[in-house]
Order: C-alpha cells, then structure tokens, then sequence
C-alpha cells in the first residue's frame, strides 16, 4: 500500500526595512510594510483549515548590526501566542526555525510576534523574511 504524503501549503512574507526600538512588540503580518507594532494593523486571513508545521524567520539588518542580546518569537493565531523560540539581530541572515503543532482554521488570522530587548546597540535597516508551512489534513 502506497504512503500518503501529506498535503501542504505554505506562506511566504517578505517585510520592508525597519529600525526596531528597545523593549518593543512587533507584529509581522503577511503584507510588504514594516512590522507594527498593532497586533490589528495587518491581519493575514488563513485560506484553509490545516496544522501549522513550521516557521522560519530570516532576519537580516542592512544597515548597523545590533548587540547579541535575544528577540522572543512568537507565532500568533487570533490572539494565542505559540513561542516559537529567540533570534538575533547582531549579523547577516539570522535564522530562526521552529517545528511546530498549532492547528488552524479558515479565517482565522496569524502573525509573527516579536518582542524586542533592550539592546545596547540597537539594529537598523532590519528586512525580515518568514516561512509558514501549514499542513492539510
């Protein structure tokens, strides 16, 4: 008997460029703005029932790389925050992926949750790319 492969769908967000603050809640939201700092300025609205599998995040200043210190991600489905682990932004092509199990319903809506430190060195110029890979039952 032949094995099923699962069906997936995935999310692909590209940011524009943003100069994060000390000790600051950004939310990533599936539209080519910077991240706001409004968890209701962009809602991405999700298409399809399914579970979502994993989220990669690609943080990359281009301008001033900041200090070492951790940023907090979180996936967000309505208002239910999922930690998904902490990044960097004090080099190139900072990555952070994360497995995961959070189901999802059709118009529910997602973002990716940020929640800066406060740096002694603050980045510039941060570009942010995220992955959703979400998996249909």
């Amino acid at each position: 008997m032949p094995v099923r492969k699962p069906r997936t769908y995935s999310i692909s967000w590209q940011t524009a460029a943003l100069n994060p603050v000390d000790s600051t809640t950004y939310h990533i939201h599936g539209f080519a703005y910077a991240p706001s700092t409004s968890d209701g300025f962009w809602r991405y609205y999700i298409p399809k029932n399914g579970i979502v599998r994993n989220v990669t995040l690609n943080i990359n200043p281009s301008g001033a790389m900041g200090t070492a210190e951790d940023t907090t991600v979180s996936l967000r489905v309505n208002s239910t925050d999922t930690a998904l682990g902490t990044i960097k932004m004090d080099a190139q092509n900072n990555v952070l992926s994360a497995n995961c199990n959070v189901p999802v319903t059709t118009a529910d809506y997602i973002q990716i949750k940020l929640q800066t430190p406060a740096w002694v060195s603050n980045p510039n110029g941060v570009l942010m790319q995220a992955f959703i890979l979400i998996e249909i039952p």
